[in-house]
């Protein structure tokens, strides 16, 4: 279970940071082609540091597992 899991989050992570990456890149087109994708790339980088962060900080608030 705790390897599907892991799996379905990495394959949404990826869908995420292309949605991302593609939907960023086309408000940038003025820029040209190389610069665009490289604006989009790293809008979609900030956005995984911003989730990342969001999600340590949330398992430090949280504390130790409790044992049963």
């Amino acid at each position: 279970m705790l390897a599907a899991t892991r799996n379905v989050g990495m394959v949404l992570g990826i869908a995420l940071g292309g949605a991302i990456l593609t939907a960023r890149q086309s408000t940038h087109l003025d820029l040209g082609r190389s610069a665009a994708f490289l604006a989009g790339l790293q809008e979609a980088y900030l956005t995984a540091m911003l989730l990342s962060l969001i999600g340590t900080l949330v398992c430090l608030w949280a504390g130790p597992p409790r044992s049963e």
